[in-house]
């Protein structure tokens, strides 16, 4: 399934097991509908039958030998819950929540001026986390990454100057996530 279409696969009865993504005899689809089970991708109306394809596809598909795919682990494509991150709990809790880049003196005591006004750190940056200190240039994932999130990013000689205004910044970024 993609976000807004579904695919169809075709079973008959002898010859080639095929999906309208192009797939023949193997593709997400079919390995996800046919035989795992999934019916996430799959209409309501349509279990019925492809819970008979299912049946008449048994011991007909073999996975290709260098097969390679990664939907077991889209929760959201397969219909199923997808967790929340952490920093999201402790926001939603009213604690504001930072990540810190780097090694060494300078991180342990950013750490310690956080825990000291009230903050709780994590490693990465996530949605929820409302500040990422980094000295890291341009470029680097996890600093791009906060920036992609929209996650206020400062440097570590910034940050004391932010620490003490926490409970601010969690007050306003916590309209947005309760």
């Amino acid at each position: 399934m993609t976000y807004d279409d579904f695919h169809y696969i075709e079973v008959p009865d002898a010859g080639y097991i095929t999906c309208s993504c192009q797939g023949v005899d193997w593709c997400s689809h079919i390995e996800a509908t046919l035989v795992f089970g999934e019916r996430a991708m799959v209409p309501e109306e349509d279990h019925p039958i492809a819970n008979r394809a299912m049946v008449k596809a048994k011991g007909r598909l073999e996975r290709p030998k260098h097969w390679k795919a990664d939907w077991l682990s889209k929760r959201r494509w397969r219909g199923l819950p997808v967790k929340e991150p952490k920093a999201i709990a402790m926001l939603k809790s009213g604690v504001p929540v930072v990540s810190f880049e780097g090694r060494g003196r300078k991180r342990q005591e950013a750490k310690d001026l956080a825990t000291e006004h009230g903050w709780r750190d994590v490693s990465i940056p996530t949605r929820g986390v409302l500040v990422h200190v980094s000295d890291a240039m341009h470029g680097d994932p996890r600093l791009e990454k906060a920036k992609e999130l929209g996650i206020m990013t400062v440097t570590y000689a910034q940050w004391p100057m932010i620490a003490s205004i926490g409970d601010k910044l969690r007050q306003r970024a916590r309209r947005f996530v309760a």
